[in-house]
C-alpha cells in the first residue's frame, strides 16, 4: 500500500495517508481534508483543537515529528514516485496462504511422480516466498503499532498543553 506524507494545512500535524484517498480528516484538529494527487486542495478547519501557542509545545511536537520522520526514512522503503510503501499485514496473510496452498500443488504432482529432486525445489520455492511475505506483514504491523504509538503521544502533549 502506497503512503502518501502530508501535513494538515490547519494544525501541521504530520498526516500518513494511503495514496488512493480523495478525503480525509485530521486525527488531531478534525478538519476535513480534500485531496487531489496527493496534495491538500481544500481544506475545513474543525473546531475541536487549534495550533498550539507555547513554544515548550511546539518544540516538543517539532522534536516528535523529527525523530518519527527519521523511523520512516529508516524503515520504510519508497516508490519511484517517492511515495512511502507500506506492507499490507492483511494483504500479505492471504498471499502467504494462497502460496501455500497452491505451492503445495505441483509438490505433491512432483512426489506422486517420483521426482524428489523436483518437490524439494518446489517447497523449497513455495518456503521462500511464504518466508518473504511473512517478514513484509511483520514489517506493516511494526509500522501500524508505531503509527498508533506516534499518534497517540502527538496527542497526550496536544493534551497536556490543553489545547
Amino acid at each position: 500500500m502506497r503512503m502518501t506524507a502530508l501535513t494538515c494545512p490547519h494544525c501541521a500535524a504530520p498526516l500518513d495517508l494511503p495514496a488512493r484517498v480523495q478525503r480525509a480528516r485530521c486525527d488531531y484538529c478534525g478538519s476535513q481534508l480534500l485531496l487531489s494527487h496527493g496534495n491538500v486542495v481544500e481544506h475545513d478547519a474543525g473546531p475541536a483543537r487549534s495550533a498550539p501557542q507555547d513554544d515548550a509545545v511546539v518544540r516538543e511536537l517539532d522534536q516528535l515529528d523529527r525523530e518519527w520522520q527519521a523511523y520512516r526514512r529508516t524503515y520504510l522503503p519508497r516508490d519511484s514516485e517517492g511515495q512511502y510503501f507500506v506492507p499490507d499485514p492483511e494483504h500479505c496473510l492471504y498471499g502467504a496462504w494462497g502460496t501455500g496452498v497452491i505451492g503445495a500443488i505441483p509438490s505433491g504432482t512432483f512426489l506422486a511422480m517420483n521426482l524428489l529432486t523436483a518437490a524439494i525445489a518446489s517447497a523449497m520455492l513455495t518456503a521462500s516466498i511464504i518466508f518473504v511475505l511473512n517478514r513484509q506483514r511483520q514489517i506493516g504491523q511494526v509500522y501500524q503499532r508505531s503509527l498508533a504509538n506516534y499518534q497517540q503521544e502527538r496527542l497526550k502533549i496536544l493534551n497536556a498543553a490543553g489545547t
